[in-house]
């Protein structure tokens, strides 16, 4: 059993992640949400980022944790 296994027992969690953060003398921790939240198609192509993108083909990839669109070029 691992440090995440412990991690995601102490939270009640079904599971957690723990990573490096590259450039920082730090670790990241991440713990699921208890209920998942359905992404809509509409909501990415009608975001911001999508409309005023630059490239000739967006690709919405979903949300971030913030619950902002992830638009890639």
């Amino acid at each position: 059993i691992g440090l995440a296994d412990d991690i995601a027992r102490s939270m009640s969690a079904i599971s957690a992640r723990v990573a490096v953060v590259p450039g920082r003398n730090v670790i990241g921790i991440e713990l699921p949400n208890e209920t998942r939240e359905t992404v809509y198609f509409r909501e990415l192509i009608g975001s911001a980022g999508f409309r005023n993108t630059s490239c000739k083909l967006a690709l919405g990839l979903g949300k971030t944790i913030g619950g902002e669109p992830v638009i890639a070029e």
